[in-house]
């Protein structure tokens, strides 16, 4: 169909997903059509329908097919309203639907759902909760307490276990929001240790290093911010580093980070 025959293009996705009510590509691709046409209610019902779908198929879905499925649409979901339509409030029902509901999402899915509640609830500027949901989050996927940040946050007792598959880097995406979250809260050493621990976790990962180069600035710490930002660029062009996209885009963050913050404030 031509670029400009959308009710061509609409009518095709239609189809798609007609022929193919449990494949979830069909419904995504038609739901992120939706979204770009900025028809918000009709992309939600898409997901919504496909979603209702799998509760009621008789079709040769497992249980683990069925879950797996069920959360990366209700994760999607999420997304729109997060992102497209900046409704923090939907996101959040979406994602603790997502988490309450059944079946339960597969460990690494359960985990980005819980890692986004937290983004919301920082979004809503309740930090106190998003601070526990994180400290929850890092406690189980890693099995580490946080007592370092002098966090009491109570795992539910229903809370699954999830420590056995969490690596490295999505650690260190955790204990990097940590940060922020202990920043806005007035904490700024214990902001620095989850920014340090992010780091340890994973050395070229631009957010908190920028965050600890901006920190450093502001003490009056000129060198020690260079050095932040030069070591983790050293990390992103060593030979062992992989050279795929998200490391070129590390790579292009960490140099406009150096040329920003560390530019003379009074030019000759």
């Amino acid at each position: 169909h031509p670029a400009n025959d959308l009710e061509g293009v609409e009518a095709l996705l239609q189809e798609a997903v007609r022929l193919g009510p449990h494949d979830l590509l069909p419904a995504e691709s038609l739901a992120a059509f939706y979204e770009r046409m900025r028809r918000f209610d009709d992309a939600r019902a898409v997901l919504d329908a496909f979603v209702n779908s799998l509760a009621q198929t008789t079709q040769s879905l497992d249980e683990s097919q069925r879950a797996e499925l069920r959360a990366r649409a209700l994760l999607r979901l999420g997304e729109i309203c997060s992102v497209a339509m900046m409704n923090s409030e939907q996101a959040l029902s979406v994602l603790q639907a997502l988490l309450q509901g059944e079946p339960q999402p597969p460990p690494a899915l359960r985990r980005e759902a819980r890692f986004r509640v937290a983004q919301e609830l920082f979004a809503q500027e309740r930090y106190g909760e998003a601070r526990a949901a994180v400290d929850a989050l890092i406690r189980d996927a890693s099995g580490t307490p946080t007592a370092e940040y002098n966090i009491e946050a109570a795992l539910q007792p229903n809370e699954v276990d999830l420590r056995m598959a969490a690596g490295s880097e999505e650690l260190a995406r955790y204990h990097h929001y940590l940060g922020r979250v202990l920043e806005k809260q007035g904490e700024e050493a214990a902001a620095q240790r989850a920014y340090r621990r992010a780091i340890d976790l994973m050395p070229a990962f631009t957010p908190p290093v920028v965050a600890l180069a901006r920190h450093a600035l502001r003490q009056g710490d000129r060198a020690q911010a260079d050095l932040l930002l030069r070591d983790a660029l050293a990390q992103l062009s060593a030979p062992a580093t992989r050279q795929d996209g998200d490391s070129r885009e590390e790579s292009l963050q960490l140099r406009r980070a150096i040329s920003r913050l560390l530019a003379p404030r009074d030019p000759p």
